[in-house]
């Protein structure tokens, strides 16, 4: 498992600790000023509540209902959506992913009522980050590519980066790095036009994943320290928490265990200050990698008797696992399992390392089972054969308006320029 950064597509931007409280007292000083019950003011209550996502859930979603009752209030259809949407945030961001997809739910058929496709295609972004998070491929790549596929017929360059990488991170969570790597290109090069240089910074960290995940390193070294350079140079300070995680599992694997300490170590007090419990638990499982490799010298620097080092890797390994547990990370448990199992091992604990074993093949069988394969099979055919459909009527198109160029030119010019 690696650190991965997954893009939202939100009018807000993601930005640090200290520029949301800035915006949450902005907001709160315009709320205290609204004194008439209308739009206005559910535009703030839904800005409170996306801003205080990455800070203080339950605050987001007292906000969030606080919208909900104002719309339905004044009838404020397109408010009542995004504020199903921003509360769906806050719980997924919880952990409480069941919530999470049942407001998403709502905030769907707000918006495809009334036809705000942009605000459909994002809470279909953020449901397939949710079962990303749940392991459920399939899904996830469903919604991506739907989007995908609308953004494409509309030249949204943004939006198509966005999903693009998206679509990279869960192949790459699949095992399917050549997908991976490709669909990774096309977001990296609309990136590097549009210079964007928080969207290179994910996008060359989830590069690094997938070529570290190849078992290639030493290749996924310069990457991971390309996308630390543009977060430092911009304080993106969740990707420079990611950088610093990925960096650490990569000095993990090439044996540079001091490196490895120094980078996990930044990563861990980042996730634990901003209590983001999905991360915190990869990173707790790196730390536990680290230990069970590194020199005795390092671990007694460590505070860390050499004899009990399977065991104090085990810990880490289980505190990394409730975590799992609690915010239904089956991945992450999967993973967890598989070390705990091989620790058990070099302790000579085999009905230990057995049993953890059995969970682990338990979980990954669950993760990607036949029925999955072929559900993803049939998206990706779903869309090659929608968009070769929308080819020839393209092609159709243009012949329609060459034709009919010299009999209404003014007429057909502004057809080819407006965008549905």
């Amino acid at each position: 498992m690696r650190i991965i950064l997954i893009a939202l597509l939100f009018n807000l931007a993601l930005c640090s600790a200290t520029a949301q409280q800035q915006q949450i007292d902005s907001l709160t000083r315009e709320l205290k000023k609204s004194t008439v019950e209308d739009t206005s003011k559910i535009k703030i209550l839904n800005g409170l509540s996306y801003a205080y996502y990455q800070l203080n859930t339950d605050e987001g979603i007292v906000y969030a209902n606080q919208a909900i009752a104002l719309s339905e209030k004044i009838s404020d259809e397109k408010g009542m959506g995004y504020a199903y949407h921003f509360k769906g945030i806050n719980y997924a961001e919880k952990g409480d992913y069941g919530t999470a997809l049942e407001l998403y739910r709502k905030a769907a058929g707000i918006f495809e009522k009334i036809n705000e496709q942009r605000r459909l295609a994002a809470v279909r972004n953020s449901t397939a980050i949710v079962y990303m998070r749940l392991s459920d491929y399939a899904s996830a790549l469903d919604l991506y590519y739907k989007n995908l596929h609308g953004y494409e017929l509309q030249g949204m360059n943004m939006e198509i980066a966005m999903t693009n990488g998206n679509i990279a991170l869960v192949y790459s969570r699949m095992g399917n790095y050549e997908k991976s790597l490709s669909f990774n290109q096309k977001a990296i090069e609309i990136r590097k036009k549009l210079n964007d240089e928080k969207g290179l910074a994910d996008l060359l960290n989830s590069r690094g994943n997938s070529l570290d995940d190849m078992g290639k390193p030493a290749e996924a070294l310069p990457f991971y320290r390309q996308s630390l350079y543009f977060c430092n140079k911009i304080n993106y300070v969740k990707g420079i928490a990611s950088a610093n995680s990925n960096l650490g599992n990569v000095f993990n694997e090439v044996g540079l265990y001091d490196s490895a300490l120094y980078y996990t170590k930044n990563a861990i007090d980042y996730y634990q200050r901003v209590n983001d419990k999905n991360n915190l638990a990869v990173v707790l499982s790196y730390y536990g990698n680290i230990i069970s490799k590194a020199s005795n010298q390092l671990l007694l620097k460590e505070g860390i008797s050499p004899t009990n080092k399977y065991s104090k890797a085990i810990n880490y390994y289980q505190q990394s696992l409730s975590i799992g547990i609690e915010v239904e990370d089956i991945s992450g448990q999967a993973e967890n399992w598989l070390n705990i199992s091989g620790s058990y091992k070099k302790m000579n604990q085999f009905d230990k390392a057995l049993y953890a074993h059995e969970q682990f093949i338990k979980l990954k069988d669950s993760i990607f089972n036949d029925e999955k394969k072929e559900s993803i099979h049939q998206i990706e055919m779903q869309y090659s054969v929608q968009k070769k459909e929308d080819s020839l009527t393209v092609i159709q198109q243009k012949k329609d308006i060459a034709a009919n160029a010299e009999i209404n030119r003014q007429k057909t010019i502004k057809k080819t320029i407006i965008q549905r």
